[in-house]
């Protein structure tokens, strides 16, 4: 399957667009964590963070999107759809005052 990202097409499942792996199943073995972080780049750890905490700092995120006019107004702000103008935009000081997010990434977990 072919997917646009931007000006690019990617095929899924090549080396630039596949899903990630989930690493719930080696939870315990830090070992493999090591060795998963190393080949893959990142550890997916499903249930890891707080869901409602999560959900209340991606909606702080969607809301200064929303506030700088990169969202497309014309769908609902749960969407968090990219305004036609605004793909592949980089926004500058999105973590600034959002303290919903930072909550969640500097949480002991």
């Amino acid at each position: 399957m072919r997917v646009q990202i931007g000006q690019r097409e990617l095929d899924m499942g090549s080396r630039y667009l596949t899903e990630l792996r989930d690493a719930n199943d080696l939870l315990g073995d830090v070992n493999a964590l090591r060795n998963r972080l190393q080949e893959d780049g990142y550890l997916l750890i499903r249930g890891f963070h707080d869901r409602e905490a999560v959900l209340r700092a991606r909606r702080e995120v969607l809301e200064r999107l929303y506030e700088q006019g990169k969202l497309d107004s014309s769908y609902p702000l749960e969407e968090g759809i990219i305004g036609p103008d605004n793909k592949g935009f980089m926004s500058q000081g999105l973590n600034l005052e959002m303290p919903r997010l930072l909550d969640v990434v500097n949480s002991p977990a």
